[in-house]
């Protein structure tokens, strides 16, 4: 087995660098993960909890992150569900780690560059209940670096080794892939899936931290550093790697440039009852459930909604969230480049609280860990064909079917 160094020393000295001709895009199915509980206190509370947990990757003076040694290798309206299951607005993808492979469901996140998986020797109480990956009993595992530690501003502290180890996704699998085996974990809300497949990918090849992405370009298993996601209250929600999928969207895809080397952000506008509240910069991030922003250009959002108001604590389990008349839910959109994209007023309903008949929780919503930027979650990404092109830098949008 060749070496990841080796292997992106050839790959980026080569012209002929992920141009395989053979190379095509596979679907890889995606599911929702749903919140063991019917009350809508405690619903509200794990998705401010998990929300926080996601706004928090965005950096801030408290994060720290380190690795301390590099490896040797218009919109269809959709209504969200509401007083049924309760769902997490998170998307999991089965992943196989090792030989012989071990499963594990794994939240598709395009705002971590990072992929965690609980480790055997993780003995926290965050730990008890998850599948574990076992270095042990992979012939391909293989320990690259001895520490691995990111602190968010949230409380939440995950550790553990970095390894590299056979991985596969959908119809694809690559060696040397490096994750971070997890073997602390502390401040996990209940609800929260710890196994994360980070999908942001840089604006350049990374050579020390390649993302799945990265690495299937590396070995030519697809052509472009391009992938695609459609999200549905149905069973057809779907990755799609390699390209686009012309049956899962309708009309031209839009596209826009990336606006930073981190994260997938776009410049965009935010209007409420066909009012701009907030023109700025967009981050796409499919392991939020939500849409989030700062505490300021949130609540001028919320006040062109009449009735709307802050939502106490002790009545939506967390701060940050509105509640406003059901009946009198606003038409809002989003627009990037002169591109509209209107939702229906349905889809800003995230839930109804039985205890305030008539008022609905809004699914937009703010945190103080944000200065500067929207995070737009799953809750648009379901009414947007989300497209995402790491060699061209942009991001594309378009009608889902």
């Amino acid at each position: 087995m060749f070496c990841l160094i080796t292997l992106f020393a050839l790959a980026t000295a080569s012209p002929a660098f992920g141009a395989h001709p053979n190379a095509k895009g596979i679907s890889i199915p995606l599911k929702e993960r749903t919140l063991p509980t019917e009350d809508g206190m405690a619903y509200l509370e794990a998705l401010a909890h998990q929300t926080n947990q996601n706004a928090v990757r965005y950096p801030t003076k408290e994060q720290k992150i380190r690795v301390l040694k590099k490896p040797d290798s218009s919109i269809k309206a959709r209504n969200p569900p509401l007083d049924r299951s309760r769902t997490t607005g998170a998307w999991t993808a089965e992943i196989q780690i090792g030989s012989p492979p071990q499963y594990f469901d794994a939240v598709l996140s395009t705002g971590s560059m990072h992929t965690w998986v609980i480790s055997s020797t993780c003995i926290a109480e965050e730990c008890s209940s998850n599948k574990k990956y076992d270095p042990l009993k992979s012939t391909t595992g293989m320990k690259v670096s001895n520490e691995f530690t990111v602190k968010y501003t949230s409380g939440l502290t995950v550790s553990g080794p970095v390894y590299s180890d056979t991985v596969t996704v959908g119809g694809f699998s690559v060696e040397s892939q490096m994750f971070t085996s997890v073997n602390y974990l502390q401040g996990l809300s209940p609800g929260v899936e710890p196994t994360v497949l980070g999908f942001a990918v840089s604006h350049k090849v990374s050579h020390t931290n390649p993302t799945f992405i990265d690495t299937l370009a590396y070995y030519k298993q697809i052509s472009h550093r391009i992938f695609s996601i459609y999200l549905s209250s149905g069973f057809d929600s779907e990755l799609y790697i390699g390209g686009t999928n012309p049956e899962k969207h309708h009309g031209e895809i839009h596209y826009l440039p990336r606006q930073d080397n981190t994260f997938w952000s776009v410049e965009g506008i935010a209007s409420v009852n066909s009012e701009v509240r907030y023109k700025g910069k967009m981050v796409l991030d499919s392991g939020l459930p939500t849409i989030i922003g700062p505490i300021d250009s949130v609540k001028l959002w919320w006040d062109m909604v009449p009735g709307a108001r802050s939502c106490k604590p002790e009545i939506c389990g967390a701060l940050g969230f509105f509640l406003f008349p059901c009946d009198n839910a606003p038409s809002f959109s989003f627009t990037f480049n002169e591109r509209e994209f209107t939702f229906a007023p349905e889809e800003l309903i995230l839930d109804r609280l039985q205890s305030h008949p008539g008022d609905c929780v809004g699914a937009i919503h703010r945190t103080k860990t944000l200065k500067d930027r929207w995070i737009l979650g799953t809750r648009f990404m379901k009414s947007v064909y989300t497209v995402f092109d790491a060699d061209k830098s942009q991001v594309g949008f378009a009608t889902p079917v």
